[in-house]
């Protein structure tokens, strides 16, 4: 996080058993990754997993708090959920090179595209240069529907383009957190980091993005 991010994050009360260190103090100590985490409320490490809450909880939680819910250690919740985000993962992986292939396919529409334009337009113009000016009139109109053309397709794939980047560039980072989760040696990460990643990524699928190219046709002249 940025210092903005979090000094916002350490004074918000839905993360007031989150412990922020600086990524020079990280480099400096990798072992407090591993460091056990506390909560603050009753001043305990947190022991438990609550299933039906999806929280990490001490002793004193589980007693006062939580009694009644179905609570695992959190090396069982930490072993369970592993395997879940690891199949996350690997489904993301894989969506990620789809995502990546799509990408390399409309741009190289784009470039077929482009490149057709500029074959079309030089045809164009060499034909008609010589033209009196009513036949230089017409060169002009159909430059001008031949821009459109182009116009119109550039800005399809464009868009499209930066739909797959956006998309990409979220899954990639859900791909990096839930990883970062998975490799750490506490399980206290693992958990708290589970319900952003599962929301993420299920978000994500919900709205996949459009993989082949929108605008995929190979005739992009005017009609002569």
């Amino acid at each position: 996080m940025c210092k903005d991010a979090a000094r916002w994050h350490v004074r918000h009360r839905a993360f007031r058993d989150h412990r922020v260190v600086s990524l020079e103090e990280l480099n400096t100590n990798p072992k407090l990754a591993a460091v056990p985490v506390f909560c603050r409320e009753h001043n305990d490490q947190f022991r438990f997993f609550d299933e039906d809450c999806g929280h990490v909880v001490c002793r004193d939680c589980v007693t006062l708090k939580h009694n009644g819910h179905k609570c695992l250690s959190l090396a069982e919740a930490a072993s369970k959920y592993r395997q879940e985000m690891e199949a996350l993962v690997t489904k993301a992986s894989t969506q990620a090179e789809e995502i990546k292939g799509a990408e390399a396919k409309v741009e190289g529409v784009s470039l077929e595209l482009k490149q057709a334009y500029e074959k079309e337009a030089a045809l164009i113009k060499g034909t008609f240069g010589e033209f009196v000016a009513a036949v230089t009139a017409h060169e002009h109109l159909l430059m001008t529907e031949l821009d459109n053309i182009y116009k119109n397709k550039s800005f399809t794939l464009t868009e499209q383009q930066d739909r797959l980047r956006v998309f990409l560039a979220g899954l990639e980072s859900a791909v990096q957190r839930a990883n970062a989760a998975i490799q750490s040696p506490g399980n206290t990460e693992l958990l708290v980091a589970r319900a952003d990643v599962v929301s993420t990524l299920g978000a994500l699928e919900r709205q996949p993005p459009d993989l082949e190219p929108q605008s995929n046709r190979a005739a992009t002249g005017p009609a002569q």
